[in-house]
């Protein structure tokens, strides 16, 4: 509708006009991309949707919306904002844009695959007895999933169904009849479903259905039910408010218990994703080796759309188990660098250059990972402006890795550590500091995260086994961008206190670190992490010299040459009074 590629958004349309509305990361993505006609509200959120409709409305006015696209605490957001001014809140259960958009994108029609137990660390029947265990102890006795990623992981299943996010179209129901767990699968395409994805699900007694059959089920719930608010539509919950022998637990802020269980790994999966971030941090030293070998070569073409499938390549190459990426990569020169989701298409992808910021965040799918690793670099001689606040954001970086917390604390109470480096400068970034990672799943995996809204990041607080994302950045828009990620597994440090460890091992850029402005602990601990960089690039000097050189460049000791330089002083000092 409104051309712009961001991942998050809400598009508002009257009969005279209309109006997209948008968070700080796709500021500049919507000045490009938007199509003429819209009113951008940017950095905006659902509150300004709400206002914007509230002031080009009037009374008696009816907005429709699809209530199958809506959780209940948005609706009724919308719903109580607009009839505040009397407009009317219509459900719009045959979706106009649907109706309208004729020629829709088909489906995948690729079968289904099995996450063996040798890989998910856990059979469904494990996992799904964990969950019953949960919903029993809460006295509940139906559970209704909507989310795709649950869903995939509960059922050790992957499909196709989204870009990126080997999830599959589905519901699933916890249903307790009689003392016993009923587990029923509603699927939208019973094709994907191959003899061996049935008898997988038979072994487990999960129950196949279509997919139209779930509105019928509801309906026939008796007993206490979780709809979790995080994943359950307004539609689907108000068919489940209108059966009468069913009791609704308190849905709007209630996460549904797979979601918290999934986001702890098991010692299989940490173990994998171990293993598959050192292939994907293998891959990213490669490209980065090579890009620099070939910059100035007018043959090589180098463009940030190019620098994206070289990645796909090389991990082709280097594992069968790669799936593909985990996400678009942001490969981004310059001012595009400055687009914290810059997209970089064929028809509008700049070229490499040496005066400025490359930023490359890309991360593999493996069948043990999902990676998402950000490298910021510079092919030429940085100006002091871009040192210093390369050196703010790996110092936030560091900051928040090495801190060390009570097991539980949430999100929110951590990330100041990553912007205090950047304050100093009277700097900052517009995006949150870590997400949850899935496990040959989504990219972004709560409920843990890292930012400043105590309302978003305080779902729950970080334990032994979770994974998170560290990427504080800084953008100056029309210039430069920068920003630093890593993979981080949470572990426990006793006493009921927990401590980061990186996963991936991809060195930070030596040519932009300002030295003078690290202190004695971020040099340490940058030649900590580089020491371990350095060992990868060991295990990897015979297959791939050049990476392993790449990255050996870069690991030289901080600490060392810093006291070779006092050293050198000092014996200055003392020849002078010879």
């Amino acid at each position: 509708m409104t051309g712009l590629s961001g991942s998050a958004g809400v598009s508002v349309v009257t009969a005279t006009s209309a109006a997209v509305v948008t968070d700080s990361r796709y500021c500049i993505a919507a000045e490009k991309e938007v199509y003429c006609g819209w009113e951008i509200i940017c950095p905006g959120s659902s509150a300004n949707a709400r206002e914007w409709l509230s002031e080009n409305l009037k009374k008696n006015d009816t907005v429709g919306a699809d209530p199958f696209l809506f959780t209940e605490s948005s609706w009724k957001s919308y719903e109580n904002h607009l009839n505040n001014f009397g407009i009317i809140v219509h459900e719009d259960n045959d979706n106009i844009v649907d109706l309208i958009w004729t020629d829709q994108p088909s489906g995948s029609e690729k079968p289904l695959t099995i996450q063996s137990d040798a890989i998910s660390g856990a059979s469904v029947n494990k996992k799904i007895s964990m969950i019953t265990a949960k919903l029993d102890s809460a006295s509940l006795e139906n559970l209704f999933v909507t989310r795709l990623d649950s869903i995939a992981w509960l059922l050790n299943l992957r499909g196709d169904d989204v870009p990126y996010s080997p999830v599959f179209f589905s519901y699933f129901l916890l249903e307790k009849k009689n003392g016993a767990w009923k587990r029923r699968l509603f699927v939208r395409t019973l094709e994907k479903f191959d003899a061996p994805v049935m008898n997988h699900l038979l072994a487990a007694n999960v129950f196949v259905e279509e997919y139209n059959h779930a509105n019928a089920a509801i309906k026939t719930l008796e007993g206490r039910a979780l709809f979790p608010g995080t994943g359950t539509t307004w539609g689907m919950l108000s068919i489940a408010k209108t059966v009468p022998a069913l009791t609704l637990f308190s849905t709007t802020n209630d996460r549904c218990p797979i979601e918290y269980a999934k986001s702890i790994k098991n010692p299989t999966e940490i173990d994998n994703f171990r293993k598959y971030l050192k292939i994907d941090s293998i891959a990213l030293a490669i490209v980065l080796a090579k890009v620099e070998k070939i910059m100035d070569d007018p043959a090589a073409d180098l463009t940030e759309y190019g620098v994206a499938e070289m990645l796909v390549e090389t991990r082709t190459k280097l594992s069968s188990d790669y799936r593909g990426e985990a996400f678009g990569a942001i490969s981004a020169i310059g001012e595009n660098a400055a687009n914290p989701h810059y997209d970089p298409l064929v028809e509008n992808s700049a070229p490499l250059r040496r005066d400025t910021t490359f930023l490359l965040d890309q991360g593999g799918q493996y069948i043990g990972a999902t990676c998402d690793v950000t490298r910021t670099v510079y092919f030429g001689e940085p100006p002091q402006e871009v040192k210093d606040s390369y050196t703010r954001v790996l110092q936030g970086n560091l900051a928040m890795s090495r801190g060390i917390y009570p097991a539980g604390t949430p999100g929110y109470k951590m990330e100041p550590f990553a912007r205090q480096a950047l304050y100093r400068d009277h700097k900052d970034y517009g995006h949150g500091t870590g997400h949850g990672l899935g496990y040959y799943l989504l990219v972004h995996e709560g409920p843990n995260g890292i930012g400043g809204s105590p309302s978003t990041y305080n779902y729950a607080g970080f334990v032994p086994g979770m994974l998170t994302s560290n990427e504080p950045g800084y953008y100056k828009a029309g210039d430069f961008g920068i920003r630093i990620e890593d993979d981080e597994l949470v572990k426990d440090d006793g006493d009921n206190f927990i401590a980061f460890e990186k996963l991936n091992l991809v060195p930070y850029e030596r040519s932009l670190i300002n030295k003078e402005l690290l202190t004695d602990e971020d040099r340490q601990q940058l030649d900590d992490y580089h020491a371990q960089c350095a060992e990868l690039a060991h295990e990897y000097e015979v297959e791939h010299p050049e990476a392993a050189a790449w990255i050996l460049e870069r690991t030289e000791p901080l600490l060392s040459s810093a006291f070779q330089a006092f050293f050198s002083t000092s014996l200055l000092f003392f020849s002078y009074f010879l």
